[in-house]
Formats: C-alpha cells, sequence, structure tokens
C-alpha cells in the first residue's frame, strides 16, 4: 500500500484562530490536541471499514493499527498492518467441504494441529499427502479501499472540526 498524506492549509487554520482571537500558545495547545484526537478518529474507522469489507471481528484487527506521533505532536503516522491473517486466528471451525471462519471458506480445507501444538488451518497442495500450504485471509485490497475511498475524503472536513472545537475550549478556559 502507498503512503497517504493530509496537508493542512495554514491560512484556514488562521482564520479559525481568528474567530477566536486565540493566542499562538493556544493554536499550538489545540493543534496538538487535534492531531491526536484525529489520529485515534482514523485509527478507529479503519478498523471499523476493514472489519465491515471483510467480515473478519475488529478484535482481531485492532492489534495490526498503530499510531505514532512526533516530538512535537503535531505529526501523527497511523500504520494499519494489511499483510495476511492466518484463518487459524479467525475461529475456524471444520465442515462437511471444508473450512469456515467468519465470512472465509476454504473448500477441502481442515484444521490440524502443527508440531507447536497450535490449531492451524492446511490445505493440500496437490493430490499427495504432502506438501500442506497454511490458509490465510488476504486484506490488503480492503485496507486500500478503506483508507482511499472512506477514511481520506472526510480526513482533512474532521480535523478542521476538532481544531475548532479544541480552540474554543483553549480560548474558554482563561
Amino acid at each position: 500500500m502507498s503512503r497517504q498524506y493530509m496537508n493542512i492549509s495554514l491560512a484556514k487554520v488562521e482564520a479559525i484562530a481568528r474567530d477566536f482571537a486565540a493566542t499562538q500558545k493556544d493554536i499550538e495547545v489545540a493543534a496538538r490536541r487535534a492531531v491526536s484526537k484525529t489520529s485515534r478518529w482514523i485509527g478507529g474507522l479503519l478498523v471499523r471499514m476493514v472489519a465491515r469489507e471483510t467480515g473478519i471481528q475488529q478484535k482481531t484487527l485492532r492489534p495490526r493499527l498503530r499510531i505514532y506521533t512526533k516530538g512535537n505532536h503535531m505529526t501523527a503516522r497511523v500504520f494499519f498492518g494489511a499483510s495476511a491473517i492466518p484463518l487459524a486466528g479467525l475461529n475456524p471451525r471444520q465442515t462437511a467441504s471444508g473450512v469456515v471462519a467468519g465470512k472465509i471458506e476454504r473448500r477441502r480445507a481442515f484444521i490440524a494441529q502443527n508440531k507447536n501444538d497450535e490449531r492451524q488451518v492446511y490445505r493440500r497442495i496437490g493430490r499427495e499427502r504432502q506438501p500442506l500450504a497454511i490458509q490465510y485471509a488476504h486484506i490488503d485490497k480492503e485496507v486500500d479501499y478503506a483508507v482511499i475511498n472512506e477514511v481520506l475524503p472526510l480526513l482533512e472536513s474532521r480535523f478542521y472540526r476538532i481544531f475548532e472545537q479544541e480552540l474554543r475550549w483553549e480560548t474558554r478556559k482563561k
């Protein structure tokens, strides 16, 4: 997946600050909190959207989310691990035709213990007993779709709305 960036318009931030007669310190504090709250909102929205698209539970996807802030807290990075998820982590169950894990169905797959006594979902490659392939749920396309079509269009307006709320709070606090 490619990196996606959002740049904030300084002119728009200054226009919002003029409406509240905010000082430079008020603007910096409000911007820090707005960046933090917006990045957490992005993370939650991203987990919800990917869960909806894939049918995988949010509790399975949430550990793949990481939010990083830079030293001045004016920059945040949201990372979502889009690598494939082993079907064994999705509470699979054996059926007559294969294995079902949530909305994902793998025909001719089976659940077995591996050498470390962990349950794993396997499928034979070819007609022989060996080799076996571990089965995964690929979510990279759904993550890309969620970021580009669901999250990015809402991001800028959400940041400005949170920034305005935080600036209102900072100026009323005095």
